[in-house]
């Protein structure tokens, strides 16, 4: 049976817009930016730590690497560098230690009120 014109008109023009749509995905698109870390803060000083993510596995919220408490939540950093505890990461301030008391981060806003000093690279687990 002989395709009518039409229809081999309608599976050109089918095949054009698809060879169209695979280079328009395939091309001049930005990059996805993958992080090669996370970042943790200490809710009693503020003091934020680098998790890497190629060499840790650490929990949130995670235990501080020097007083051993359970003291560190996640933290963000935001596009003018600052640091900030966001809504999701807020809501492990009731999972931590009993004894630690949050002095630096804003429960309401997840604003880090202590300034950190420079960052410090969380230690890997053996």
């Amino acid at each position: 049976m002989k395709p009518k014109p039409w229809q081999t008109v309608l599976i050109a023009v089918g095949l054009l817009v698809g060879g169209g749509l695979i280079v328009y995905s395939l091309s001049g698109r930005d990059a996805v930016e993958i992080p090669d870390a996370y970042f943790l803060v200490d809710v009693e000083t503020g003091q934020v730590f680098r998790a890497s993510l190629s060499s840790n596995r650490v929990p949130i919220p995670a235990e501080h690497p020097e007083t051993g408490r359970v003291s560190l939540i996640g933290a963000t950093k935001g596009d003018d560098g600052k640091f900030f505890v966001s809504r999701r990461d807020l809501i492990m301030l009731s999972n931590l230690d009993k004894s630690v008391t949050n002095s630096a981060v804003d429960a309401s806003s997840g604003e880090i009120k202590l300034q950190p000093g420079r960052m410090i690279d969380y230690p890997r687990k053996r």
